[in-house]
């Protein structure tokens, strides 16, 4: 399967790939309004970074579970013996951060930067040994424990094989406006937009769906038609 309209965008992520693996650290924040398909597009390409060698961690946030303390880093690194593609040594490497998340959670303000740094080293030995992209979806509902977490790894991440990529939605408040700042200053920064469909795109989606030609419609009528989760081709 593809999907439709979004060849631009993923040819602008293969060029990430591309800088990380010449050692050069990527963070891309992939912006959109809601609905304008930014997961469909990051599960896309998460599976063709996967397919060509990279190991993939990824994670997924919701308002609901914001208030879940560390929610996102655990997705990322919790439960790594199940990643397909990954060395022994880089899963016993993942396992070992996994099991010291638990502890992460009770430590005092004064030993977080330590636990941080210990999460860091391990992301960064891990990438030594296999290229890693670090995927989450809708970071501007990540909790804040996570956010700073991932904050430390940027600013650790410059001369790395680590690609991270983030989605997320204009006009997000704090903390993750802080974050994202935080992001936004970091060498190998990109920022790329994810426009809604065009007219012909969405003509191509109602007639992969239906089977048949779509009629001209107005634009705005079509794009109520094509909800933004079906934008996998079949």
């Amino acid at each position: 399967m593809s999907i439709v309209g979004r060849d631009i965008q993923l040819t602008q992520l293969h060029d990430m790939l591309t800088a990380r693996d010449c050692g050069a650290g990527q963070i891309t924040l992939v912006s959109g309004p809601t609905g304008v398909g930014k997961t469909a597009l990051l599960h896309e390409f998460t599976q063709r970074a996967a397919k060509s060698g990279s190991l993939v961690l990824r994670a997924a946030c919701s308002p609901r579970e914001r208030s879940n303390a560390w929610g996102v880093v655990h997705q990322l690194l919790w439960q790594t013996g199940r990643f397909k593609g990954a060395s022994q040594h880089t899963s016993e490497t993942l396992a070992a951060v996994g099991r010291s998340l638990a502890a992460v959670t009770r430590a005092p303000e004064s030993e977080l930067d330590k636990s941080m740094d210990e999460i860091c080293a391990a992301v960064m030995e891990m990438a030594d040994e296999q290229p890693l992209v670090i995927a989450v979806d809708d970071l501007h509902e990540a909790d804040p424990e996570s956010l700073g977490c991932l904050g430390h790894l940027a600013r650790r991440m410059v001369a790395s094989r680590v690609l991270a990529v983030f989605t997320d939605r204009p006009g997000a408040l704090p903390p993750y406006s802080a974050a994202r700042a935080e992001f936004a200053r970091q060498p190998g920064f990109t920022q790329i937009r994810v426009p809604p469909l065009t007219t012909d795109d969405i003509r191509l989606l109602l007639f992969d769906r239906l089977g048949v030609p779509a009629e001209p419609a107005p634009r705005s009528s079509m794009r109520r038609a094509a909800a933004a989760r079906c934008w996998r081709r079949r």
